[in-house]
């Protein structure tokens, strides 16, 4: 696995912190439990069940947590 984790990078904070992180010139993949809706961050995206299963974090130096909940 390469590049920088972005948990959340799917929703609506975390799809800008991606963006962010493409433009700087890091390869991301943005990690979430739904597929995404149509939208172009330039970074990969992996969703399901099976993102628990790959263990997204397992060796990263970096992870980027754009989950959040608006309360």
């Amino acid at each position: 696995m390469s590049g920088i984790p972005v948990i959340g990078g799917t929703g609506r904070t975390g799809a800008r912190i991606a963006a962010e992180v493409v433009a700087r010139g890091q390869d991301v993949t943005s990690y979430a439990r739904s597929a995404p809706a149509a939208q172009d961050t330039g970074a990969a995206t992996a969703h399901g069940a099976a993102v628990n299963a790959a263990n997204p974090i397992a060796g990263q130096e970096v992870v980027v947590a754009g989950a959040v909940t608006a309360r």
